[in-house]
């Protein structure tokens, strides 16, 4: 997993961890007779899960896919122009590309 994606990964899970958090404050605070209930909170938090796994099932592997062509993309370029690249990594990255495009 690259960076970008994994900072990306972290930074939806803090961003969902924080709403979840101030929603249930207001709650709290305004004193709303649905989330005093338990069944009210665990759909929350379920619906969070869900929306997470979504995340790592749909984002991630496009994210793949997109860098996997664009970094093809940047070696066609570099051999064209006559810089050399290495041939372990093109072969890696057309292998990741292929399996990412299943």
């Amino acid at each position: 997993m690259s960076k970008k994606v994994f900072a990306t990964t972290i930074g939806l899970i803090i961003a969902g961890l924080i709403l979840l958090g101030v929603f249930y404050l207001l709650s709290n605070i305004f004193q709303w007779s649905t989330i005093s209930s338990p069944k009210i909170f665990l759909d929350v938090v379920a619906g969070a899960v869900c929306l997470l796994w979504l995340v790592f099932i749909l984002k991630i592997p496009w994210d793949l896919y997109f860098e996997t062509n664009n970094i093809l993309f940047e070696m066609k370029r570099s051999e064209e122009k006559n810089i050399p690249i290495k041939v372990e990594r093109k072969k890696y990255v057309t292998r990741m590309r292929v399996i990412t495009a299943v």
